[in-house]
């Protein structure tokens, strides 16, 4: 939604270009830049979202992770949710260089250097929260553009399906 606004590109599932873009990631404590959204959420949601991201193919992930993760976890239809899970959760505490929830916690709460938004709060009323951002870096928008990009991104519009449904 940013990359839409501020137009600028957003090269997802790759490394940061050189010049002004949209970086979407989940091992910013190695990163030094100096203004970022830091987006909180629920440490179980971030969960469950990177097993469904680790584990099933879409056009918007590493096929490579994905075959990986499944080759290490013993992935198989024959596997209960539950089983899945448990192995998941063995895989990751045992990769090496992974940062946890609770280092990224401690780098930045609090830190007044970024602007911090909560999942829910986007959830609730993205268009203000938006707004927020965008006066924050600096930029502005008219409500109807803000309007429009929100509605073009609603996971409905992005995924065809309801929020919470699985994508089988």
């Amino acid at each position: 939604m940013l990359s839409d606004l501020l137009s600028v590109p957003f090269p997802r599932n790759k490394f940061p270009i050189l010049f002004p873009s949209i970086m979407h990631t989940h091992r910013l404590e190695n990163i030094n830049v100096k203004k970022a959204v830091v987006l909180w959420r629920d440490p179980r949601d971030i969960f469950i979202s990177e097993f469904y991201h680790s584990t099933h193919f879409s056009e918007r992930n590493n096929r490579l992770l994905v075959q990986k993760t499944r080759s290490a976890i013993g992935y198989s239809d024959e596997l209960s949710m539950d089983e899945l899970m448990i192995n998941f959760i063995y895989y990751k505490k045992k990769q090496k260089g992974h940062k946890n929830w609770i280092n990224f916690f401690n780098k930045f709460y609090g830190n007044q250097m970024y602007i911090h938004v909560k999942y829910e709060q986007l959830l609730e009323d993205c268009a203000i929260i938006l707004d927020d951002i965008l006066e924050y870096y600096g930029a502005s928008a008219e409500p109807q553009l803000i309007k429009h990009v929100v509605e073009k991104n609603t996971f409905k519009n992005l995924t065809g399906r309801n929020a919470g449904g699985e994508d089988r």
